[in-house]
């Protein structure tokens, strides 16, 4: 269960009503990246340092960075950021996040999640990230 960080949690019985909608959630396309993105992300990967702290976006180039972060020697990440993706996700089955930050020190901090079936999935039910 995911702790109370700065009261942003709602315990199930201060809730009035729940509706359940039985489409699936949206997903969004598996992106190839271009030979640009590649090198942009190449370049971003070369400045990241161990134990540094990552915030992730949308697109092929914040997905990239994360795969190639994957397979790098480097790790220790935290990550602080508005979206998880399923680079991020690739990240913590890669071992790579530690979340030893100065704020939040332990968790995934994220707003919303938007990705591949397989990234809801992985979030479903999960221990803090």
């Amino acid at each position: 269960m995911f702790p109370s960080l700065a009261g942003n949690r709602v315990h199930l019985s201060a809730v009035d009503a729940w509706v359940e909608q039985e489409t699936e959630l949206v997903t969004l396309p598996d992106e190839q990246p271009s030979q640009d993105d590649l090198a942009i992300a190449r370049q971003v990967c070369e400045r990241i340092e161990p134990d540094s702290i990552l915030q992730f976006g949308i697109g092929a180039i914040p997905d990239e960075i994360a795969r190639i972060l994957t397979e790098r020697p480097i790790g220790g990440f935290g990550i602080h950021t508005e979206m998880i993706s399923d680079g991020v996700m690739h990240l913590h089955e890669a071992g790579k996040v530690t979340n030893r930050k100065p704020l939040h020190d332990g968790f995934t901090i994220a707003t919303f999640a938007l990705g591949s079936q397989k990234l809801y999935r992985w979030l479903d039910g999960a221990p803090s990230r």
